[in-house]
Parts: structure tokens; sequence; C-alpha cells
């Protein structure tokens, strides 16, 4: 966080690109044993926010720290779902660790600024992938037609992305968050827009500094364990309904998975604290509060997901209104109006629409019939 201060990146989108690194650094040589099963570190992030915010400036560290580790391979932006396995099954090593001389693993990480170029809109074979990736499975196979089976063991991916909100909305769809992939996600959401300081002092924690602390979690392999007092705040969180929680319906098939979320935050900040493989009281109330903080604001990043066009037309249009004003300092027309909707609408809706912005505080109506025009508000 310190390293990266000086950028315009909002404080909670360098957070999240910073654990992202710790949990692609950890790989599948570290576990946790919950729910009679094994839980992975690796997250999959996704920012959030509008154009020119700072996403690719958080992202661009990270990837920067992880394209260093020796036993990480990192995505190209764009490639198609067959490419895609194909290069993660290449990943295939062994990794000699202090209880497995031959440990072998496929270990993949996807850092993408521009996540419209790596998910193309409504791609449901990448997102059926994805969606199987997430949970590390020790086999995994694949065949076509055209070639023989691509076999992948020991799978670890982690995945770092930004996108627009609208961008969301498009390229994975309401069907997204029916079909699982979404429910993987910690969709971190942000419109702190600062503008960027061109002539900005140097970081007084250069990036470089901060790979061999990396290189050490790079390190870590075993089992870690929750001491008794996180745990029993761990069971009574989950207990209780995992409260507070998103009330957003389209959240239906996140809201189960919230504790494995957590789990997962626990063990990187248990990595970021030391080498113990313990994850303290600290180290749970750390990932919680991290968890929380980007809940509030998760509904926010799905503004767009489901919105019918009246609604973008109308705010397409109030925006385009307020600039024509700023200029002409005089009220629009209703024909330069309507002209702008039928960009957007269709012209059984133009009425309405026009009569929905006034009722709703929008803009004011002047004179009447041929002579009405409009000031926005």
């Amino acid at each position: 966080m310190k390293s990266t201060a000086h950028t315009n990146s909002p404080a909670i989108f360098r957070k999240w690109s910073a654990l992202a690194a710790v949990s692609a650094a950890l790989q599948r040589k570290s576990y946790v044993k919950l729910n009679g099963g094994t839980i992975y570190p690796n997250l999959f992030v996704v920012l959030v926010g509008g154009p020119g915010i700072g996403k690719s400036q958080a992202i661009n560290p990270s990837r920067s720290l992880i394209s260093q580790l020796t036993h990480v391979a990192l995505s190209p932006a764009r490639l198609t779902p067959e490419k895609f396995i194909q290069l993660v099954s290449k990943s295939f090593k062994m990794i000699p660790t202090p209880d497995n001389p031959y440990y072998t693993q496929s270990a993949y990480a996807a850092f993408i600024s521009e996540l419209s170029t790596f998910i193309q809109p409504n791609d449901k074979a990448l997102m059926t992938v994805l969606t199987d990736f997430f949970d590390c499975p020790k086999t995994w196979t694949y065949a076509t037609l055209s070639r023989d089976a691509d076999r992948i063991e020991n799978l670890y991916l982690t995945l770092l992305g930004a996108i627009t909100p609208k961008a969301l909305a498009e390229n994975f769809g309401t069907a997204a968050f029916g079909m699982g992939f979404t429910s993987r996600l910690n969709i971190i959401f942000s419109d702190e827009f600062k503008a960027p300081q061109l002539f900005a002092p140097r970081a007084k924690i250069p990036l470089e500094d901060l790979l061999e602390d990396l290189k050490l979690m790079h390190s870590l392999s075993g089992e870690f364990t929750f001491d008794d007092d996180a745990a029993e705040e761990l069971q009574d969180w989950v207990s209780g309904g995992c409260l507070p929680a998103p009330g957003d319906g389209r959240l239906a098939e996140y809201l189960p998975r919230r504790w494995l979320h957590l789990s997962k935050l626990c063990m990187v900040y248990s990595a970021c604290r030391g080498s113990d493989l313990r994850i303290t009281q600290a180290d749970y109330r750390k990932a919680k509060a991290t968890l929380l903080e980007a809940e509030v604001h998760l509904p926010r990043a799905l503004e767009f997901l489901g919105a019918n066009t009246a609604m973008e037309a109308i705010r397409n249009t109030h925006m385009w209104l307020k600039a024509e004003y700023s200029v002409r300092k005089a009220a629009i027309p209703e024909m330069q109006l309507k002209r702008k909707l039928l960009a957007d609408i269709n012209p059984m809706q133009l009425n309405s629409t026009i009569l929905e912005m006034v009722q709703s505080g929008l803009m004011t109506v002047q004179g009447i019939g041929s002579e009405r025009s409009y000031i926005p508000k």
C-alpha cells in the first residue's frame, strides 16, 4: 500500500491487488482443511470502476512482482478458452517442498488490466472453465475432436482483472450470476476518482523492496491452522448467518460461499504477517474486515446488471442535457431531446420517457405544445 500510495488508484483497489499477488505466490502447496475438505488460498478478484480511475495502476505492480517468481506462469491478456486451457496445462512443474521432494502442480495467474479482452461477452465456455478451476481440482481433463486431451494436474489459478460496471453487465450478463462463476469472484467497486499527480515523488518504499518478502511467501508450504480463538470467531460468524450480509437478490449464489472467501483471505493475511502457517485472531479479524468493507460497495458494481434500456437512455440523455445546457445557456428544444432519445429507445417510449424525466426531477419543462423545451437539473 505504501509503495503505491503516490498513484491515483483507489486504496481498496491497491489493497486487493496486493492480496491477489500474495494469493498467487502461495500456490497449491499451501492450504487449510475446513468443512471436511481442503481449501486453497487462490483468489478471483475483479476491480470494478469507471474509466481512468486507476484500475490498471493497481494491477500492474502486482503483475510485475508475480512475474519475477520462479513457479508462476502468467497469462496473456487475450486468448481462446482452448488456448487458455493449453497454457495452464503447460504450466505443470515439479516443485520440491520440505514434505514432498516430488511435489508437482500447475500454477497459473491471470492478471489482466482489461478483463473484457480476456472474457468476451457472454463467453459461457470460458466462464465454465474458470468456475471449475476455482476449486483447484487435483485432476482436470479437456478433450476435443481435433487433438488429444489436455490433462491438468494439481491445478491452481489466481485471477486479478479490471472492468467497468457497464462492461461487467455486458460481458457476464445475468446468466453468469446464475451459473456460479460470479459467486467465485471478489468484486471490488470504487468510484474514488483522484486526479493523477504527474510529478509525484517516488514511492517511499520501492516496489523492488517487496520482492524478497514475496519470495519468502512463495516458499511456504503446508497446512495453515486456525488458533482456537480465531476458529471460534469464524464458527460463531458462520453459525450466526454470516452477518452482516449484502442484501442484493442478484448475490444469491455468492452468499453461501462467503465463509470460503473469508477462509482464503485468512491464509493470505497469515502469510503477510509471518511464516508460521498460523491463522491468528488478528489475521481473522483483518480478513473479515477486508471482506465486509468490499461487500458494502458490491451492489454498486452491479448497477447495470439487469438494467432496462429506458433507464440507461435516461441516464445518458440527462448527461447530454447538462452538457448542452452548459454550452447554450438556454433550454433544449423538445425536438432535439427526442432525437437524442431515439438513439437508445423505441419511438413508442419517447413521450413516456420524457414525462418520467420531468416527474423524477431530472429536468423541468418550459412552454407548451411544439414550443416545449427542457432545462436539466
